[in-house]
């Protein structure tokens, strides 16, 4: 039984291999934990020794290459498509010892502990960045978001002013107009009633109590009004006799 290929399942304890010899068969099938691992591994000949890229897959290579053997990790998923049927440890064992044996597979390079370190470092700083990034998003986001609604509300009071600016001078000249037919003249405050105006303007708010229509409601009423008036001028009319008809 001459080994050429085996494939490892990692676990936390407890290690799936198998072994296939130089025509792909396979003639081992094995579970063990990490120290029978080595121990096995080192009774055999140079061989080529696949496994799964992981966090401890790089310990576990460096050891196995000390004993002479040619360790290549890979992508886990670029394992999967050769798993054959129903997923278990040896059978992922076994897609992985066919998996290192074809020609285009990539594999990712064994780190040393200072690679390690390193790349922890790295991770751990992307992922302060993106947190980083998430709190100010969701700091700035509701701020530009009301920024732009009232920008929104701004354009739209730009544009309603026109006509509700329209809508003061007509119930203005309506009123200037009702005066003028009336002649009323302008009645002037005495001291006590400006007085008693300022004092009680601490109070409430009398200047709206002012106004006695708004302006909306007078535009209203001048279309209610036209709408009348052409519903009046379009109603169905007797024709009229002729005047020889007329006794």
């Amino acid at each position: 039984m001459e080994i050429r290929t085996i494939g490892i399942d990692l676990g936390k304890t407890v290690f799936h291999l198998v072994g296939l010899n130089a025509r792909g068969e396979v003639v081992v099938r094995k579970k063990c934990s990490r120290t029978q691992l080595l121990r096995f591994t080192s009774k055999l000949r140079e061989c080529l020794i696949g496994m799964e890229a992981c966090g401890g897959s790089h310990f576990l290579g460096r050891a196995l290459r000390e004993q002479g053997h040619d360790v290549r990790l890979m992508p886990a998923q670029y394992v999967k498509p050769y798993v054959k049927t129903n997923k278990n440890d040896y059978i992922d064992a076994e897609a992985i010892a066919e998996a290192v044996t074809r020609p285009t597979m990539r594999f990712v390079p064994i780190k040393t502990d200072d690679q390690l370190d390193l790349q922890s470092l790295y991770r751990i700083r992307e992922r302060w960045v993106k947190g980083r990034t998430a709190v100010i998003v969701a700091t700035l986001f509701p701020i530009l978001i009301n920024s732009f609604t009232d920008c929104i509300r701004f354009l739209q009071s730009l544009r309603a002013r026109r006509a509700i600016l329209a809508a003061e001078n007509l119930f203005l000249r309506k009123q200037l107009a009702f005066y003028q037919e009336h002649r009323i003249r302008r009645r002037r405050l005495t001291a006590t009633a400006r007085f008693s105006l300022l004092f009680w303007s601490r109070f409430c708010d009398w200047r709206n109590a002012l106004v006695i229509v708004k302006p909306e409601t007078l535009i209203g009423w001048h279309h209610k009004g036209f709408k009348l008036f052409w519903k009046w001028q379009s109603r169905p009319r007797r024709p009229a006799f002729p005047s020889a008809f007329v006794i």
